[in-house]
């Protein structure tokens, strides 16, 4: 019960920040927010890499990124970094669950979760929990 609890609470503060980030870019078009749209692929194992799309995540707006849950995050080492996406690695030892990336501005000292979700899977083949075929 405790973990859908947590969820839902993660899902009420994703949806929100998609309804207010908008607003917020709209009214100073001088200095756009970060947002992330969608994440390819969605799910990844420890390990590898993914490239989320969106607008303003340039080097000038976006200092780093980092995989969050309500209990904690892990930052990202970002490969490559447009105005339109960021390539990164998910850390090998990242452990398996569901995350939201969140960006921390330059500008602003303010880490942005995003609307996004990324599902991590255990490096190697058999998925935490998982019961392999006999």
């Amino acid at each position: 019960m405790r973990i859908k609890t947590a969820f839902l609470t993660v899902m009420v503060v994703v949806f929100l920040a998609a309804l207010i980030i908008p607003f917020a870019a709209a009214a100073d078009a001088n200095n756009p927010i970060p947002m992330m749209r969608r994440a390819e692929p969605a799910v990844v194992k420890a390990g590898e890499t993914v490239t989320v799309y969106g607008e303003s995540l340039d080097k000038s707006k976006v200092a780093d990124v980092y995989l969050t849950t309500l209990s904690k995050q892990v930052a990202v080492e970002i490969l490559e970094q447009t105005e339109a996406f960021i390539k990164f690695r998910v850390p090998a030892k990242t452990e398996p669950g569901k995350y939201n990336p969140a960006v921390l501005m330059v500008k602003e000292p303010m880490l942005l979760v995003q609307p996004v979700i990324l599902t991590v899977e255990a490096a190697g083949g058999v998925p935490t929990g998982s019961v392999p075929a006999s």
